[in-house]
């Protein structure tokens, strides 16, 4: 996915309908959002990864990961470069909102891998600074994964 053919204002204005939500998930293609405590949203979210990404194994989870760690609720500039950036190297990131323990909201670049255990997402979840991680599965059955990592103000 190309970070030149987004609409980022169409895409500004969905975030901002949408930050009331405990969370959730937009595909900037396609301008779709997603609850990932729904199982239909989990699946297609599953479905639109596979479609972009013909090397998934679909009897394999994907574990959703935000990698930017972007404390806030709008669309800034330095989200818009961090897609960019990620969309080079991964076929379809997507934009994750999410509230940290104590309430501080993120808007996050948010990947799909598969990894070769739960333990290695996690691994990969704490690299990138994550409290939780999204596993999820093609049938779009899914766990909620805490990362376990201790809590910094």
């Amino acid at each position: 996915m190309s970070d030149v053919w987004l609409d980022w204002a169409r895409i500004a204005m969905i975030v901002a309908e949408n930050v009331y939500r405990v969370g959730f998930t937009l595909d900037p293609g396609t301008c779709l959002v997603f609850d990932a405590y729904v199982e239909e949203d989990c699946r297609t979210m599953y479905r639109l990864q596979v479609e972009s990404d013909p090397r998934i194994n679909v009897g394999e989870p994907l574990y959703f990961i935000g990698v930017t760690n972007n404390v806030g609720t709008k669309v800034s500039d330095q989200l818009k470069r961090a897609f960019a950036r990620v969309s080079k190297r991964r076929r379809r990131p997507q934009i994750g909102f999410w509230r940290n323990f104590l309430g501080v909201p993120y808007l996050d670049v948010v990947i799909a891998r598969q990894f070769i255990s739960p333990q290695a997402a996690i691994r990969f979840g704490k690299k990138h600074g994550q409290d939780g991680i999204l596993e999820v599965w093609a049938d779009g059955s899914h766990e909620h994964i805490e990362t376990d990592q201790e809590h910094v103000l």
